[in-house]
This record gives structure tokens, C-alpha cells and sequence, in this order.
């Protein structure tokens, strides 16, 4: 949280400073009023105003002579006064002055005879900083004979630019700070500079003044890699249009993609970096993990490292050769940790009634803690033509599968939506029992149904003697008439009820709802098919609705008795896109 200071507390920090003795106590005030300072608003605004797309590194001066400072890692075998003659080429006798540093930039360690192989140390930095407070940014040529000036730099006719060592460089630190070498390049470039300085024995036995040839091309290589990074004219190697589809993408995965703002990056111990997320946006998961997309692709080496090792958990992710949108979604979240992305071949199926077989050609799962994680899919399409309608998206997210689809051409990713048909409450057969589904059945035919309907079959005149039988459901339809039993009656009854031109029958006990109305049907005689209708979806085949049915004609109409329940924005689909009539059970 910052806090600004008051110009009474600034001038009593300063008028503190000159009463000091000793060196080391002129230096803790220096570092103490510098935070101070630091907490003044005003750095943030003038960073923007220079431009949000320009990545600012911001040294602040400190103690002795204003020299910044380098982290060391601490080798096995030294001590103090031997990292600061190999590191800095003093003799011994001339460490003292940097030794002072080193213990006022490093208070947290009370002796400096007991340090550890793999501690980390800060040391005052190898060179000064230019008077503007921005390091250099070109070699320190000299002048030479049969050189020519070719576009600013002076170069040799050999095609060489020299370089003055400066206290406490090495060859390698050289190449990658400021010839922009990147580390897998780095052997053939000591290979190279030993080969130009033939009179160079030992590439580790250097000293401040020695003049060092380099290839000239190497820093016009630098300079070009720099060009679209201060103009703003990279080519993007993801396109701006596809930035809302990562986006949202990322969003379903749990993490935040930022492409507004600045970012500042403390660098320890004083520096600050700048980095405007509209040219290099920034991917914030869960589990602490930052990615900076390199969408341009022209992010340096030194810069990379930088942010590396200064922002705890960042990652730099480079856009792959080639693009697209799949391969480069796959590389941000492999960063990360906890994501799976796979890419099925085989259409994924989800079972129930309709059956849907759909395609995924990437699917992304990750498990969080305490959340059991999940997963989604995206589905790639070439053309409109190829897209899914909305209700078979909603059917298959009702069933577990979110399924997110891509249109994806030369100008970009987005996410795209089928086409949305109106939602229809399908037609239902009420019923707890096989007796009230065939009740509700037989009244959908246009029967007049009464249960428990007792019958009476007289087999005399006058009325001396009868038989009589009791139908847990009796149905009439014109000159039709069905008497249904749950127990089967006894066979003098059925051939009294055959003879009155009852159609009696028997419905099955339990809960087959589908053999109580192929039953039905087959005792009105009513042509009856039961079948899978198929119905293919766009794509790159295999992709369908399997749909299990009873199918039979009534007046004219073809009807579909459908075990389950396919939902409403499946049988509005089926109605509008198929001409399905279903009726439910």
C-alpha cells in the first residue's frame, strides 16, 4: 500500500543525511529515503504517457557512485573476497571499497565468512549506467584504422565491429547483453570471437581496455530484432481478432487473460519493469502461474530472462511455427501445471436416448483442489455450414459435455453459435404404473377409458343366471372395445368377452413401459415399427443422433413414441429440423 510523503518528512530525511559519519549509515539513509520516494505517485502516469506499448525498464540509483546491483549465486569452494577478485578483476588489497558494498547491499547476512555454496548474494553492477539512468543500447565501438561508417556504427572492412572491455565484463556476458546473442547460440559465438581474435589465448583471461573484434553483422541482426518493438509495426503472430476467443477460452479453464494496462515488475533490489499487456498480455492462473504471451514473437532473450527471474512464477510462452489457434492454446496451458490437453480421434458418444456421437478436436480437463476440476471441448469448423445448432449444445451441456465451437480463418479465431430453434415441450404419456401409461396411451388414440369397469355376461334370457368380470381399465372407441387386465383372467371369461367382441389382453407387470405399448398397439392392430432413426450432423463424419423409437401411422399421421426424455431444445430441434413428431414415455 503506498503512502505519500510530505515535503516536511522528505527534507527531514535529507538534512538527516550530511549528519552522518560513517559511509554505512550515509548509505542506509540514501536507501531508506529512495523507498520513500518511491511511494510518490506519479512514475505510472509518466510510463503511460510514453506509450503503453513500449516495455520500460526503470533503474533507480543507489548507494556508491549510484551503481546498481546483480544477483550471484554463491559456487561451490568461494568465499567473499574471491567472488569479488574473479567477478571484478581487482587485485588483492582493492576489494576493501567493494566489500563495503557488497555488506550494505546484502544486510540480511550478519557474516560474510560463513556464506554457502547456492546462497544468493547481491554485487554492485559491472558498469555504470549511462547519464540518462538507461543502459546502453549499442556496443562501445572505437575507432580503428580501415574502418568506414555504414548507418551509424563503425565497422571494419572485414565485415568486424570492436569492442572496449569495460571492468568486470566477460566475452559471453558481452555477446548476450549486448549483441543480443540467445543462449543456444552462445558456443558458436565464443567459437566465433575466439576466431576474430586470433591473438586471444584464453576467451576467460580478459582485462578493462583490452579492444575485442566482433561480427558486425551480429549487432545489425540486433538492432532489426529491435525495430518492431519500439515502431509498433510487428506482425502479431495471433492475430488481435482471436484475442476475445483465447480469452474465453482461458476463462472456462479458470484463468484471466489481461490485454489492458501495465504491469510493474519490481527488479530487484531497484529497478522496475513496465510491461504493456496491449503488445505482450499476461495469463494469470490459480495456482499463482503468470504466462506473458510473446504474441509478436520478438520478445529479447535478456528481456525473457529478466522477467524469469524477477516475477515469481512467470513464464514467457512463444507463440509455436505455424500458429494456430489449437497449437497455441495447447503450449499456454501445458505451462501452467495441472492441465490435460488431448485431441481425441474418435467422435465422443453420450449415452441416453437420442444417442449423440459429436466430434472434439481438443479437449481440455484440469483438476483443482478441493473442486474436483473439470473439463470442456472445442469443436474446429471450417465454415458456418459445419456449426452445431444451439439446442443440440444445450442437450449435450444437460448430459455433461460443454462444447465450445471455433470458426477459424486468416484473420483469426472467434468463438461462433449455431442455429437456435424454438424450444418445444414434447408431448408426454403420463403414467407411475403400466396401467396408467396405458390409460393415458389408449385417451392420446381418442379412446373413452374408465377403470375398474366391472362386466357383467349373461348366458341365459331373463336374467335367472350371469357372469360377470371386473377390467382395471376398459376403453371404447366406436364400435372398438378393450378390456385390460394386470392378472391374466380365467379362460372361461376371455371366451365369454371373445364372443362379445371385447379385445381383452394381459399387461406386463413391472415397470416395460415399451412392451405395455407395443402390446397395446399390436391388439388394435396397429402397424407398428420399432426402429433407430439416424440423423447426421455437419462435419467431418461420424458425427449423428441415434434416436430409439416405437414409429406407427394414426390417421394419416406419423407418430414416435420416444423412451426418455430428450428435453426441450432436443425435440424443438427434431420438430423444426426433421419434421419429428414425438411423443414421450
Amino acid at each position: 500500500m503506498r503512502r505519500v510523503v510530505s515535503p516536511e518528512e522528505a527534507s527531514g530525511f535529507l538534512r538527516a543525511v550530511p549528519a552522518a559519519k560513517s559511509p554505512v549509515a550515509v548509505a542506509v539513509l540514501c536507501v531508506f529515503l529512495l523507498s520513500f520516494l518511491l511511494c510518490l505517485p506519479g512514475p505510472e502516469n509518466a510510463a503511460s504517457r510514453e506509450g503503453e506499448d513500449t516495455v520500460h525498464i526503470s533503474l533507480h540509483k543507489r548507494i556508491l557512485r549510484g551503481k546498481m546491483t546483480e544477483p550471484y549465486t554463491v559456487q561451490r569452494g568461494e568465499w567473499i573476497l574471491k567472488i569479488i577478485r574473479d567477478v571484478y578483476r581487482v587485485s588483492p588489497g582493492e576489494e576493501d571499497e567493494i566489500l563495503k558494498a557488497v555488506r550494505s547491499m546484502n544486510p540480511g547476512i550478519s557474516n560474510f565468512d560463513r556464506i554457502y555454496p547456492g546462497q544468493e548474494i547481491y554485487l554492485p553492477a559491472r558498469e555504470e549506467p549511462s547519464p540518462s539512468g538507461k543502459q546502453a543500447a549499442a556496443p562501445q565501438e572505437v575507432s580503428e584504422s580501415k574502418k568506414e561508417q555504414t548507418g551509424g556504427k563503425e565497422t571494419d572492412k572485414e565485415g568486424m565491429l570492436s569492442w572496449r572491455i569495460r571492468r568486470g565484463e566477460t566475452v559471453s556476458g558481452v555477446l548476450v547483453r549486448r549483441f543480443g546473442v540467445s543462449g543456444k547460440d552462445l558456443e558458436a559465438g565464443l567459437v566465433e570471437v575466439k576466431r576474430m581474435n586470433p591473438g586471444l589465448s584464453n576467451l576467460d583471461r580478459i582485462y578493462p581496455g583490452q579492444i575485442l573484434r566482433f561480427p558486425a553483422d551480429w549487432a545489425r541482426r540486433r538492432d532489426e530484432a529491435r525495430t518492431p518493438v519500439e515502431t509498433g509495426k510487428a506482425l502479431r503472430a495471433v492475430p488481435e481478432k482471436s484475442l476475445p476467443a483465447l480469452r474465453e477460452i482461458l476463462q472456462r479453464a479458470g484463468g484471466h487473460l489481461e490485454t489492458e494496462g501495465v504491469y510493474y515488475i519490481p527488479v530487484v533490489p531497484s529497478g522496475t519493469i513496465h510491461l504493456p499487456c496491449r503488445r505482450f498480455p499476461v495469463v494469470e492462473f490459480p495456482n499463482g502461474r503468470k504466462i506473458v504471451l510473446n504474441l509478436p514473437g520478438n520478445m529479447e532473450e535478456p528481456l525473457k530472462e529478466l522477467l524469469r527471474t524477477s516475477w515469481e512464477g512467470c513464464s514467457i510462452f512463444d507463440p509455436p511455427a505455424g500458429g494456430g489457434f489449437a497449437n497455441i492454446l495447447r503450449g499456454i496451458l501445458r505451462l501452467p501445471g495441472g492441465y490435460e490437453v488431448t485431441h481425441p480421434e474418435e467422435p465422443v458418444e453420450m449415452k441416453g436416448n437420442p444417442k449423440i456421437r459429436v466430434r472434439i478436436h481438443q479437449k481440455i480437463a484440469w483438476k483443482a483442489d478441493g473442486t474436483g476440476g473439470g473439463w470442456f471441448g472445442i469443436r474446429y469448423v471450417r465454415n458456418r455450414e459445419e456449426l452445431l445448432t444451439e439446442n443440440l449444445k444445450r442437450a449435450l451441456r444437460e448430459r455433461g459435455l460443454d462444447l465450445v465451437e471455433i470458426l477459424e480463418g486468416e484473420e483469426g479465431a472467434e468463438i461462433v453459435s449455431g442455429a437456435l430453434f424454438g424450444g418445444r415441450e414434447p408431448e408426454r404419456l403420463e403414467g407411475a404404473d403400466n396401467m396408467d401409461l396405458a390409460l393415458s396411451f389408449l385417451t392420446r388414440l381418442g379412446f373413452s377409458v374408465r377403470p375398474d369397469r366391472e362386466m357383467t355376461f349373461f348366458q341365459s334370457g331373463g336374467g335367472a343366471a350371469g357372469l360377470s368380470i371386473r377390467a382395471d381399465l376398459y376403453a371404447k372407441k366406436g364400435e372398438t372395445v378393450l378390456a385390460l387386465f394386470s392378472e391374466e383372467p380365467r379362460p372361461d371369461l376371455k371366451k365369454a368377452m371373445s364372443g362379445k367382441g371385447i379385445l381383452a389382453e394381459t399387461l406386463p407387470g413391472g415397470r416395460n413401459r415399451k412392451a405395455t405399448l407395443e402390446r397395446i398397439l399390436s391388439l388394435l392392430n396397429l402397424p407398428a415399427r420399432s426402429e433407430n432413426l439416424t440423423f447426421p450432423l455437419p462435419g467431418d463424419g461420424g458425427e449423428e443422433i441415434v434416436l430409439s423409437v416405437i414409429r406407427f401411422n394414426l390417421d394419416g399421421e406419423t407418430v414416435c413414441l420416444v423412451e426418455g426424455d430428450p428435453g426441450r431444445d432436443m425435440t424443438g430441434y427434431l420438430a423444426e429440423k426433421h419434421g419429428l413428431k414425438a411423443v414421450i414415455f
